[in-house]
């Protein structure tokens, strides 16, 4: 659960957070109008891009999850039969 946490943080959620930092940022100020717009929008794209890929990881390790505990509950199955 730990890897998760530091895969999705550091892969999806650093990346926007570091971006509005760099928008608040002295130099920041000297932006045009359509420039910070860009940024906005380069951040709003960033959050679908995370949200989408962050689903996609806990779908894959949610199956891969249901697999071992089928795999592992097919053990206890056999052992089961086998001690019957």
């Amino acid at each position: 659960m730990a890897n998760t946490y530091a895969e999705v943080s550091t892969r999806h959620i650093i990346p926007g957070v570091d971006k509005i930092d760099r928008l608040s940022l002295p130099g920041a100020k000297s932006m045009t109008k359509e420039e910070r717009a860009q940024k906005i929008v380069e951040v709003g794209e960033l959050a679908k891009r995370a949200r989408r890929d962050v689903k996609l990881l806990a779908n894959a390790r949610k199956d891969q999850f249901v697999m071992a505990m089928s795999e592992n509950r097919g053990e206890i199955r056999e052992a089961a039969q086998i001690q019957n």
